[in-house]
């Protein structure tokens, strides 16, 4: 059985991929309880309901979660774009990232993030020689690949 650590970054990762697909209601609350750690008592005041209710909703909530997962196999798909190369080095490709995804990602697999590289951006490969925070111009040729790349969305 996972303990309630392990817990608590499943619910966080799979918010991550699904919470676009709960209620407002739901998601409140799971935001309420794993974001800013509220006990299920701060939250019945907040609410107005009993903690029986919040726990309701949390549990509701957690399971959708887990039969969107299920079905989707979303974070499953994430957790194999992540490759650990030794216990200092990994690579992780991912589409788009949002709320610390790169480190909830390796802690999902109980790896702590010190710190990151961008190595790419799309299919343009970043200059080595850029100081940290610095930008260089695109090319004619990566402006285009950018373009078309945006032109199907």
């Amino acid at each position: 059985m996972e303990n309630s650590l392990e817990k608590k970054q499943r619910v966080n990762l799979l918010m991550d991929l699904y919470e676009d697909l709960l209620t407002e209601k739901q998601r409140e609350y799971l935001d309420l309880y794993y974001h800013e750690d509220l006990s299920l008592s701060e939250i019945s005041l907040i609410k107005n309901v009993s903690k029986n209710a919040v726990f309701d909703n949390l549990k509701k909530a957690c399971l959708h979660l887990e039969n969107y997962e299920e079905k989707l196999n979303l974070l499953e798909k994430h957790q194999k774009r992540l490759e650990i190369i030794d216990d200092f080095h990994g690579y992780v490709t991912i589409e788009e990232g949002k709320y610390h995804q790169i480190k909830k990602m390796f802690l999902s697999l109980k790896n702590e993030v010190v710190s990151l590289k961008r190595i790419s951006f799309d299919e343009i490969l970043l200059d080595e020689n850029l100081s940290e925070g610095m930008s260089r111009p695109l090319n004619k040729e990566e402006r285009n690949k950018l373009i078309k790349k945006a032109a199907q969305y």
